[in-house]
């Protein structure tokens, strides 16, 4: 199965920052169309240490804390029954989610992925996403809560309640 694949570092370089590591500083900048600096000071807030990894209950913290994006989480099936990146991807509708691997999470955005590595895996197994549509996608905005996460609320993402695979 092929998927579409962009090579993007999120807007890294364009912030000035020279990191590795920051695969959820970059998912969360690409999926939510948020400045990459933005996302770094999230992060950081959230524990993440300057050019280090972020532990996976940090990176659920960015998200749980900020109610950005409701988790859907494979982890109790087998991994063998568990989707893999390009059945997820070409399931899932137009949008933005945050897939997340067994030690990385990278951005899905309107069916392509997005991650700084020029090759992608589209054989492994996703442990779980986040979905974040943005606030232009149809959903019913009634109950969206307010997001402290965003100064601006152009940028904030309507939640999307339920996602069936």
């Amino acid at each position: 199965m092929k998927i579409n694949y962009t090579v993007t570092d999120g807007g890294r370089t364009a912030a000035g920052f020279a990191e590795r590591s920051d695969c959820a500083v970059r998912s969360l900048a690409l999926s939510t169309g948020m400045p990459y600096a933005r996302a770094h000071k999230i992060c950081a807030d959230a524990g993440r240490r300057p050019r280090g990894v972020m532990r996976p209950k940090a990176v659920s913290a960015v998200f749980a804390n900020h109610e950005v994006a409701p988790w859907v989480s494979f982890l109790d099936r087998p991994a063998i029954h568990r989707p893999t990146v390009a059945q997820l991807a070409s399931r899932l509708p137009a949008g933005s989610y945050i897939f997340k691997l067994r030690g990385h999470v990278f951005a899905v955005v309107d069916k392509v992925c997005m991650d700084c590595f020029p090759k992608p895996a589209p054989r492994r197994r996703v442990e779980g996403c986040w979905t974040m549509m943005h606030a232009s996608a149809r959903v019913d905005c009634a109950t969206t809560p307010q997001l402290p996460l965003f100064a601006d609320q152009s940028e904030k993402p309507a939640l999307v309640h339920e996602l069936s695979v």
